[in-house]
């Protein structure tokens, strides 16, 4: 009777992982299908950030917890979680009772510039070999395994300007007739890179410490620093073109931003802000730009709005959209750009 009893629970174990099977076999995953006390071990998880999960089914976290561990690189790492997951799958073979059945390990390995070799191990010896890929040191990686409670300020914060230009706003840059006056330059990241073309071109920037700071050495001599106040210093359409990327975002009266880029460019006008469509694009599946947490934010625009908003300040006006993010089947775009002729 124990050995009928036996067949019986191994034949429900393959049932359950041949369910599962047919829904893997991502590059990011190792299919490892190995029974273990009380339940099985289906696969493991290879994250970007450098977080290595063993996932499976257990009637017992605790035992599914103990009965793993993981070497990389020859070093044995400590489990930083455990945790229980909804296994409808798991439920429909051993009833509803189980549907929490579901059990993942997470292991947190630290950044790496090569392949290391990494392996599985129960106490009967090793489960999956497979190599850990290069890993670079994620962002917010505190947030992985932080043990203080957070609030508001530790997580919708602003940080330093960017030393490099993004490339598709650089790509847009380029269209520009000079000279070109780069309002809100930060580090001066595009000012350099338009200069390196040979374009002639400024930035604009605050006179604050975090921007004398961190502003590059070769857009140094080509950017002035000012209170914010308007009119900036400089004349009216004393440049053929303005950029504005990711600017006008930040600034409590947009309607008075805009007139003043109109009073500087003769010609022109660049200016990208974050695209909110984004939000509805990833809402089902629960994907929200990190962009958007930024918290010095206090307007929030949709293509339309953008264009009503410059519309006083064209003769004509096109509307593109920039940073593709792709995660599974979704595909969405993170920032808006106007390209306005006076």
């Amino acid at each position: 009777m124990k050995r009928a009893a036996s067949r019986w629970y191994s034949a429900l174990v393959r049932s359950v992982h041949e369910a599962r099977r047919v829904k893997r076999g991502r590059p990011n995953e190792v299919l490892v299908d190995e029974a273990i006390e009380d339940g099985h071990v289906d696969v493991i998880m290879i994250h970007t950030d450098g977080t290595i999960a063993a996932s499976g089914w257990s009637k017992s976290l605790e035992t599914f917890r103990h009965a793993l561990s993981l070497t990389v690189g020859g070093v044995q790492l400590q489990p930083t979680h455990a945790f229980r997951v909804c296994r409808p799958d798991v439920a429909a073979v051993f009833g509803s009772d189980a549907s929490l059945f579901g059990a993942v390990v997470e292991w947190v390995t630290g950044p790496r510039s090569n392949e290391e070799a990494a392996t599985l191990q129960t106490a009967g010896g090793v489960i999956a070999s497979f190599n850990a890929p290069p890993i670079e040191e994620p962002a917010y990686p505190h947030l992985r395994n932080e043990r203080r409670v957070l609030h508001r300020d530790d997580i919708y914060t602003s940080g330093p300007p960017v030393s490099e230009v993004s490339i598709e706003v650089l790509e847009l840059a380029r269209s520009l007739p000079g000279p070109v006056l780069d309002f809100g330059c930060g580090a001066g990241a595009l000012v350099r890179a338009l200069r390196k073309e040979g374009v002639e071109a400024y930035g604009l920037e605050l006179d604050d410490e975090r921007i004398r700071s961190h502003l590059l050495d070769e857009a140094r001599p080509w950017v002035t620093l000012y209170d914010g106040r308007f009119p900036s210093p400089f004349r009216d359409g004393q440049f053929r073109s303005v950029s504005c990327s990711e600017v006008i975002e930040h600034i409590p009266n947009p309607l008075l931003i805009v007139e003043e880029l109109a009073r500087l460019a003769s010609q022109r006008l660049l200016v990208t802000v974050p695209d909110m469509s984004a939000i509805p694009r990833g809402y089902r599946h629960g994907v929200v730009p990190w962009h958007l947490l930024e918290g010095t934010h206090v307007n929030f625009f949709t293509q339309a709005s953008l264009e009503s908003l410059l519309a006083p300040a064209a003769s004509r006006m096109e509307m593109a959209r920039f940073g593709m993010v792709r995660c599974d089947r979704l595909s969405y775009y993170t920032h808006l750009a106007a390209v306005v002729d006076r």
